[in-house]
């Protein structure tokens, strides 16, 4: 009896731990998440952020997102980041029921209210907490829901960001070949065209018609003087200024406000571009261009790459 007695407790305890877990698991899964209805990213026109008494509005208009009450060109790239977070939310746990928003940064002075419309109509209301302590999900409240929710992946710094921040800062893009520049420093000034180089000799007799038309014709860069200049340093200002962004929008001044360039170049292909290189101010430079209606700063690392030095331009 007694070597019966010891075989049946291990097993009562086994059974008594197992009911155990069993329960603590059954309890921690309870409760369904909602369904978070579908919403297409062509179908957000308008989208609202909302913390305290500031409020920040973007709208599409032909397919183009503007900010702000002056509708600044929004940067596209960071507005399609604020809407792939919405269309794409997803919850992953329930986190509180007890209403004590302040502990999750969704109290009314620090929570972040989003609104995405078409045109008139809501598709999506929430209110937007800090990150977990993981940084890879937010707290957050859905429209019409007291709970608090674990949705995936840190969107916070998202909805965080100033109109400034939100602004598109491509001050000059070219997407065509560019032929001439004209580079003027104070009273100096210097004007350099690309040229085609005649074949070589050897090309010019060679036999085979197909290997004549596989050479691709030379090009070099070249004074008005027919004085050669560093291919490099004329192709790193083209390359720069062909996708330039700036660093910030100047938000007191209009372009009239600038006059007396210490740097400026001119750009020419089908098209004219240009861009005029002010005053430095600690470690950026003021600037206005032929592609921007407002003056904006560039980093001083970025305005170097442009001006060049123009004795220093041409080949010894």
């Amino acid at each position: 009896m007694k070597a019966k007695i010891e075989y049946i407790i291990p097993i009562l305890i086994i059974i008594a731990v197992s009911i155990y877990l069993f329960v603590q698991k059954s309890g921690k899964t309870h409760y369904s998440l909602p369904d978070i209805q579908k919403i297409e990213k062509n179908d957000i026109s308008k989208l609202t952020v909302k913390k305290g008494d500031s409020e920040i509005v973007l709208v599409k208009e032909n397919d183009k997102w503007f900010v702000g009450p002056k509708q600044f060109l929004a940067d596209s790239s960071l507005v399609d980041k604020m809407l792939e977070s919405i269309c794409s939310l997803t919850l992953s746990a329930l986190v509180s029921e007890s209403k004590n928003y302040f502990i999750y940064d969704l109290d009314e002075k620090n929570r972040i209210k989003v609104e995405a419309y078409k045109k008139d109509k809501v598709l999506r209301r929430l209110k937007i907490g800090k990150p977990a302590l993981s940084h890879r999900h937010t707290f957050i409240k859905l429209d019409n829901d007291h709970r608090v929710y674990h949705c995936q992946r840190n969107i916070t710094n998202l909805f965080t960001k100033t109109i400034p921040e939100l602004r598109n800062k491509e001050v000059m893009s070219i997407d065509e070949e560019i032929t001439e520049l004209t580079l003027k420093k104070g009273n100096a000034e210097i004007t350099v065209r690309k040229l085609s180089i005649p074949p070589s000799a050897d090309i010019q007799t060679a036999k085979d018609k197909k290997e004549k038309e596989s050479i691709e014709p030379q090009t070099k860069w070249m004074t008005d003087k027919d004085i050669p200049v560093k291919e490099t340093e004329i192709n790193e200002i083209v390359t720069t200024l062909s996708k330039l962004r700036c660093d910030s929008f100047i938000e007191d001044k209009t372009k009239e406000d600038f006059v007396s360039a210490i740097y400026s170049v001119s750009l020419k292909g089908i098209n004219t571009y240009s861009i005029s290189i002010f005053d430095k101010t600690e470690n950026k430079y003021s600037a206005i261009s032929s592609q921007s209606k407002y003056p904006f700063y560039i980093v001083e690392w970025k305005a170097k790459k442009i001006m060049k030095e123009l004795d220093s331009l041409k080949e010894e």
